[in-house]
């Protein structure tokens, strides 16, 4: 008995477990999305070839086109009054802006699948290291008495379980923050877009693309990428254990960049400051700072609920050796 309390209180067994569970759990939430990334890129490729075909039958000149600058674009499309009220103008711009979105979120796509591929290809060597140390622990407990026994285990099995939602609300919570951070600092470049669909941009060249407004631009694309597989790890984190918090249920990637379009093409006809675009993004910025406040509380009851156990756990060691 001396011996397991020993193992139990002093050495650091349970810290490795609750580590290497973290990290198996961090992989598979990785592999999960990594397989549906595959099946996404494939979607991609499909919807820009499908997106080519519209435009050239509308004779328009991609590679063009492609080098203009975001602003560019919308005075070559919607530069006069009457483009701008032309539903088709505005439709073959959307059209572009998909475009040239889905390249560029392909490029992200690709990139991500590189990192995946290694974080992914060390599922077995943790999977097997988590299994040996459960082993461990399991022999260490044969060591006492089958009743002792049985209720430390039940323990232990209760403490692994907030361990693994624990490990995964971290995964989506690490998402969360950086999408808050490109968020604002997506707001933070719309407000130094002064004025937007002024005619007097017209005579600097259309290819220019280092303006505040193209860096949203590019910002748009990493959120979008982001917000997908924050989607992904929170469909995982309600399989593992649903909960009735509307905070977990989003579904804000599948219109997020076309809803921003739509308004930016709405401030650009109303010749002002871009007020529509920002405040598209703030609200999903809103959305997700509500996530991350749901993640901490979570996480802080679940801290909570596991002490409580370690401290079930220890009393009923000490009994036992006081007996």
């Amino acid at each position: 008995m001396l011996l397991l309390t020993a193992i139990l209180e002093k050495m650091n067994l349970q810290e490795e477990l609750r580590q290497t569970i973290e990290e198996y759990e961090s992989i598979k939430l990785a592999r999960s999305y990594f397989e549906n990334l595959i099946t996404r890129i494939d979607l991609i490729r499909k919807e820009q070839l499908f997106l080519e075909d519209i435009i050239d039958r509308n004779s328009g000149d991609i590679a063009k086109l492609e080098g203009f600058s975001l602003k560019g674009l919308f005075y070559e499309l919607l530069g006069d009054k009457e483009s701008q009220l032309e539903k088709a103008k505005q439709a073959y711009l959307q059209n572009i802006l998909k475009y040239r979105e889905l390249k560029r979120r392909l490029e992200l796509s690709y990139y991500e699948k590189g990192i995946l591929e290694k974080k992914v290809a060390r599922f077995d060597e943790v999977s097997l290291r988590l299994n040996a140390l459960v082993k461990t622990r399991e022999n260490l407990l044969d060591q006492t008495e089958p009743r002792l026994r049985k209720e430390i285990k039940a323990l232990n099995d209760k403490i692994e379980l907030k361990i693994r939602r624990k490990a995964k609300l971290q995964e989506a919570n690490n998402l969360a923050y950086k999408l808050v951070e490109y968020l604002g600092k997506m707001i933070d470049l719309l407000n130094q877009t002064w004025v937007w669909g002024s005619i007097s941009w017209l005579s600097l060249p259309k290819t220019r693309k280092q303006s505040s407004i193209d860096r949203a631009q590019e910002l748009l694309y990493k959120s979008k990428q982001l917000l997908i597989r924050l989607e992904d790890e929170l469909e995982q984190l309600e399989k593992f254990a649903p909960t009735d918090d509307p905070a977990f249920q989003l579904t804000l990637s599948k219109r997020f960049s076309e809803i921003y379009i739509e308004n930016l093409i709405l401030d650009w006809i109303l010749r002002g400051r871009i007020r529509n675009a920002k405040t598209s993004i703030a609200n999903t910025r809103d959305k997700i700072k509500l996530l991350q406040f749901a993640f901490k509380k979570e996480s802080r009851d679940i801290d909570n609920y596991i002490q409580q156990l370690e401290k079930q756990k220890k009393q009923l060691i000490l009994n036992k050796k006081s007996n």
